[in-house]
């Protein structure tokens, strides 16, 4: 799952090309609706669910750091703790 749908899609292409195989889904991971549609077109996808890698997150290059975190957090708004916390619950059910 990615906000990206390119990003999505290019992640699904460089696991292809080398032999693997992947699907994506481009949402966003507080959407409930999201995480069910995600089970449900792996299961179509691979057959079963073996492991779930719950890692939802807010990449930026303003995070690479700890010491400005805080500051990331402030600009970013409520979103910042949302999307993290509410991402990884809502995952889970």
């Amino acid at each position: 799952m990615d906000l990206d749908p390119d990003a999505a899609a290019n992640i699904v292409n460089s696991i292809t090309e080398a032999g693997g195989h992947a699907v994506a889904l481009a949402g966003d991971v507080t959407d409930p609706g999201l995480s069910t549609a995600a089970v449900d077109l792996a299961q179509r996808a691979f057959g079963r669910i073996d492991i779930l890698v719950n890692n939802a997150g807010m990449g930026s290059p303003t995070l690479s750091s700890l010491s400005r975190l805080h500051a990331t957090a402030r600009q970013t708004g409520p979103r910042f703790p949302e999307q993290p916390i509410s991402g990884t619950i809502i995952d889970q059910r």
